[in-house]
């Protein structure tokens, strides 16, 4: 089990988010004719002006307690799950979990599967495009603030050496590590991502 105190202070709104406000008319530059059809697609030659950047509190609490939990089931299977509650004083709620699978195929090679779940509240201060109020203290349209789940199905394989028997020089590989992983957020954004890493010894 596992509990996190995590205090940050100072500058956390990032000038790069732009906020339009929904009291506040809107300027546009390039072609006028584009302005009806400015958040489709086809739009390529008009560009609404911000109205302000986000603006958040100086300073976030984050709480986050959780446990982990790992099961031998047999030689060739065991389990591997977590759990965490987040909660902050920005009113943000979030719930992860995961559970990683590793099947012992041999003495050198391993399979691990998994599949992470994840869902958040949105933050005190995020509105979607042109429903923040100019005369609010804080605001932000960032969609990482908002409130969405996402799902990450993922599937590696890990080659082991025990005795290192592959060398060059005095350095001997250990282990190869190759994993994928598929996220896919409900608000819209998806990834492919994959890693791969080597572990040597040096004798």
């Amino acid at each position: 089990m596992f509990l996190d105190l995590v205090k940050q202070q100072g500058w956390l709104a990032n000038p790069l988010q732009r906020v339009y406000f929904g009291d506040v008319p809107n300027f546009y530059i390039g072609n006028a004719a584009s302005i009806p059809t400015y958040t489709s697609a086809s739009n390529t030659d008009v560009f609404q002006l911000a109205d302000d950047i986000e603006r958040l509190p100086s300073s976030r609490l984050k709480i986050p307690v959780g446990l982990r939990l790992n099961y031998y089931v047999n030689e060739v299977i065991s389990l591997r799950t977590y759990y965490r509650y987040y909660f902050d004083d920005w009113g943000m709620q979030s719930n992860t979990a995961s559970l990683e699978m590793p099947i012992k195929i041999s003495d050198q090679f391993t399979l691990y599967p998994s599949y992470r779940y994840y869902d958040q509240t949105k933050a005190d201060y995020f509105a979607p495009y042109e429903q923040n109020l100019s005369t609010s203290e804080f605001y932000t349209s960032d969609y990482d603030l908002a409130q969405f789940n996402a799902q990450q199905f993922g599937f590696g394989i890990s080659y082991t050496d025990i005795f290192t028997k592959a060398h060059l020089w005095k350095v001997g590989l250990k282990s190869i590590d190759f994993k994928y992983n598929n996220y896919q957020r409900s608000n819209g954004l998806s990834a492919h991502f994959m890693g791969i890493g080597f572990k040597f010894i040096v004798d």
